[in-house]
């Protein structure tokens, strides 16, 4: 009788199993050597420029699958173009096609790096359920983007704020149940503390700016009649950001 107490669970969820794919890909590009170092000296490249840097843009967007064939010249053509739009929609970079500053660094990331990156993300698949509805919303937080997906396919996408490191959103899936439109949002203390109470103790009037409200209770109150230099801790009034 074998024992199975020991076997390791892998989600089947498609992402999970796209993951895995990429995976074994990356893998042989590590054996065969890696991606090709993008000169940092390089200039802006974009459609019809000429540099030899071009050939190393040509050998990573072969090796990334961004385009199936190349040309030996050093010119910047179309087949370029095309492969630099694929890859920088990929990484969540504005697909310009214009071998950028953010571009470069992206495309400078090692595979080791970008094999790790891919590990950690199947292990946060985890927590994503086996199987998806036809209908359903996919907040993708390092492309700031949320899709809405219908029958399976991309209906229609959104840019999203996404909190900081130290204070973002856990990752999680739940069914949506209530849709508010135009809503307030009450800033958490930890932000206030952190990233607006000096601000708002040179000049209440940052509050007003940044199209925000303070409450006493559920009554609105001026920002100006309250001493914020006894403050460092907290705040015992709610601020929130209008609609």
């Amino acid at each position: 009788e074998s024992d199975t107490s020991y076997s390791v669970y892998e989600p089947v969820n498609d992402y999970y199993r796209a993951i895995k794919t990429a995976l074994l890909k990356y893998r042989q590009i590590e054996l065969s050597g890696g991606f090709p170092n993008i000169d940092s000296t390089a200039k802006l490249l974009k459609l019809g420029d000429s540099s030899v840097v071009v050939q190393s843009i040509k050998k990573y967007l072969l090796l990334s699958e961004d385009i199936a064939i190349a040309t030996s010249s050093n010119t910047f053509d179309s087949v370029v173009l095309k492969g630099l739009i694929s890859l920088q929609k990929r990484m969540g970079i504005p697909p310009s096609g214009v071998l950028d500053k953010s571009t470069r660094l992206s495309m400078n990331v090692s595979v080791q790096e970008r094999i790790k990156q891919m590990i950690i993300n199947m292990e946060r698949m985890r927590w994503a359920p086996d199987s998806l509805a036809s209908n359903y919303l996919l907040v993708n937080i390092p492309e700031f983007t949320l899709h809405v997906m219908e029958n399976g396919k991309p209906l229609w996408s959104m840019s999203v704020v996404v909190g900081k490191e130290a204070n973002a959103t856990t990752i999680f899936s739940d069914e949506l149940t209530t849709v508010v439109f135009s809503p307030y949002w009450n800033i958490p203390q930890s932000i206030i503390v952190k990233e607006m109470l000096n601000k708002i103790k040179k000049n209440p009037g940052y509050l007003t700016r940044k199209n925000m409200e303070v409450l006493a209770g559920n009554k609105k109150i001026s920002p100006y009649s309250i001493n914020w230099k006894k403050y460092s801790r907290g705040v015992p009034f709610t601020i929130r950001e209008k609609p």
